[in-house]
């Protein structure tokens, strides 16, 4: 879990209080509940994740890094989560 205590410390570092309702190591089991509908989830960039299926979408977080920049990703199209759409509308009024 290295990469969620990096995730906190980041959130921390900017006042705020991460509380997921998915924690895992697996990241096959992940996607797999964000392709769902279930969720969003944040992920490292550059993992080749946002070409695995036209169904996800992964938009950056501004000045979010760990050892890889991050980015918040959930599917495309219906079904999706209400939390991953709130998430979404809020990165996206963050400053680039």
């Amino acid at each position: 879990m290295h990469f969620r205590q990096s995730i906190d410390h980041n959130f921390h570092s900017r006042g705020l209080q991460p509380n997921p309702l998915i924690q895992t190591d697996a990241v096959h089991q992940l996607l797999q509940a964000v392709h769902g509908g279930f969720c969003c989830a944040i992920m490292p960039l550059d993992g080749g994740l946002e070409t695995l299926t036209e169904h996800l979408r992964l938009h950056p977080i501004a000045d979010a890094r760990t050892l890889a920049r991050l980015g918040l990703i959930m599917r495309r199209s219906a079904p999706r989560s209400a939390l991953a759409e709130a998430c979404f509308a809020l990165v996206a009024e963050m400053p680039r």
